[in-house]
């Protein structure tokens, strides 16, 4: 009982690392709604599912229940379970090339990995043999890390100054050729510039000392 609790409570926190990770990445183009993927290996022919346990494509040899890749040798109906979803591991290639998951089937003893490479374009998979496993590549955008757009606090400064430069841009050449100003006076509201410290000393104070008169024992609640 103990031992399974451990083994459960592990499952999960892998899992949860697994989950983590894979959110630098766009995997929904990777998970079939509607069925499952196939490969061709040497010998056999793969069906698979990213993350998604699904039913035997016929009847199957062994079924694990959470069973996400399952093989047949190509001239047979029967297919066997190779990769077991509670037995993820997770892994990232290096370069930001990608990554990899590895999956393993307790009764067949049989496993399937799957290396998601980053590239451009439609997905394109291939299989090889590694004894009885199975090394499955994916090439896909889905192995692309995803790039952060800006955040709401970046496009905000960049409009801030933006504006800024355009005011400039515009007003300076008005102050001095359409208004004949001259010195720091061609720059836009140069005293509104010039008294922007004085007003947030100001403010800081009000803030930090609040404006009220303390002589004569005021109280502001009277």
């Amino acid at each position: 009982m103990v031992t399974s609790l451990i083994i459960v409570v592990c499952l999960r926190a892998v899992f949860s690392l697994a989950d983590k990770e894979l959110k630098q990445f766009n995997t929904k183009p990777l998970i079939k709604e509607d069925g499952y993927w196939t490969v061709n290996s040497e010998h056999e022919i793969i069906a698979w599912n990213f993350r998604k346990p699904f039913e035997q494509p016929t009847t199957a040899a062994t079924n694990d229940g959470d069973c996400i890749a399952y093989s047949t040798v190509q001239s047979w109906v029967h297919y066997g379970c190779v990769g077991d979803l509670n037995t993820e591991t997770f892994g990232l290639l290096p370069n930001d090339e990608g990554f990899t998951l590895a999956y393993t089937s307790v009764k067949s003893g049989r496993g399937t990995s799957f290396r998601v490479k980053c590239s451009k374009g439609d997905m394109k998979t291939s299989a090889s043999e590694n004894g009885v496993n199975f090394d499955v590549i994916i090439e896909s955008p889905a192995g692309c890390i995803k790039k952060d757009g800006l955040g709401w606090g970046w496009l905000f400064i960049i409009i801030l100054f933006s504006s800024l430069l355009l005011l400039f841009a515009i007003g300076i050449p008005i102050n001095k050729f359409a208004r004949k100003k001259t010195g720091v006076e061609v720059i836009p509201f140069f005293f509104l510039w010039v008294g922007i410290p004085r007003m947030v000393m100001e403010g800081v104070k009000c803030l930090f000392s609040p404006c009220r008169n303390k002589k004569r024992g005021f109280d502001p609640l009277e």
